[in-house]
């Protein structure tokens, strides 16, 4: 599970404020600071401030530890009552079957076990993620290359 724990790098300017394992810049928005969270868009950070009541504005720099709390607190059990299925990250979950909202470390080892889990099936998906080819019908035949030669090689004279 991410790291909860909720400091302030420099207490006196409260320039950077750490939550969920990712440093925030305390003058940004609340829209654009929270986007810095992964698993956290645009959509997801404007329902926070909705819930956290303040102004579209508003910088971190001014935020108390009790709305960081609340945020902590709503990414934490309450999330299935506090955001619409829609919203969530990890709609219906293949372990559990709920919807849930996962963030930071937790959302990178749910794709890699996803990953994993599809390549051990050896579902389509899986066999091109495990050949490190496009997975969603991109054309390959001239993007996505990688390192590889581009072009026609000619005869020298």
């Amino acid at each position: 599970k991410p790291n909860n724990k909720l400091n302030y790098k420099d207490e006196k300017s409260m320039t950077f404020i750490r939550i969920f394992d990712c440093n925030i810049n305390g003058s940004l928005s609340c829209n654009f600071g929270l986007r810095n969270i992964k698993g956290v868009g645009i959509r997801m950070s404007n329902v926070l401030r909705k819930i956290l009541k303040k102004d579209i504005n508003y910088k971190l720099y001014n935020i108390e530890k009790a709305d960081l709390e609340e945020v902590v607190n709503i990414f934490g059990k309450s999330s299935r009552k506090a955001f619409p299925s829609w919203l969530m990250n990890r709609r219906a979950d293949f372990l559990t079957g709920d919807n849930l909202h996962v963030l930071s470390t937790v959302l990178d080892s749910a794709l890699q076990e996803d990953i994993k889990r599809l390549v051990t099936i050896k579902n389509n998906k899986g066999l091109r993620h495990l050949s490190r080819l496009k997975t969603r019908g991109q054309h390959t035949k001239s993007n996505g290359r990688r390192g590889k030669t581009i072009g026609v090689v000619r005869k020298k004279k």
